[in-house]
């Protein structure tokens, strides 16, 4: 808005908003996700990960979760992620 007796003042062009920076949600609904939500589903697709693919598939990244994790501790699955954590890193 200007007053009607400025005539030195220029008026700004009304055009469209400038867009949003950053990705778009992958929920529009929901909105963005915060930080410990997108973590809770980067180890659930881990997890998943895990218990659908052989042992010897895993990354370097998955046998660490499972050598990390509590709920794999002292079995079969921790043994399976030493092991091919080792092939991996060349120790085998």
């Amino acid at each position: 808005m200007r007053d009607s007796q400025d005539d030195l003042t220029v008026e700004l062009p009304v055009g469209k908003t400038p867009q949003k920076r950053g990705r778009k949600p992958q929920n529009p609904v929901l909105g963005a996700m915060d930080a410990a939500t997108r973590k809770r589903e980067q180890r659930a697709r881990q997890a998943t990960a895990i218990y659908e693919r052989d042992s010897h598939e895993w990354t370097d990244t998955e046998c660490l979760s499972v050598l990390t994790g509590k709920q794999w501790r002292g079995g079969a699955i921790d043994q399976a992620a030493w092991e091919q954590l080792g092939k991996l890193r060349g120790f085998s």
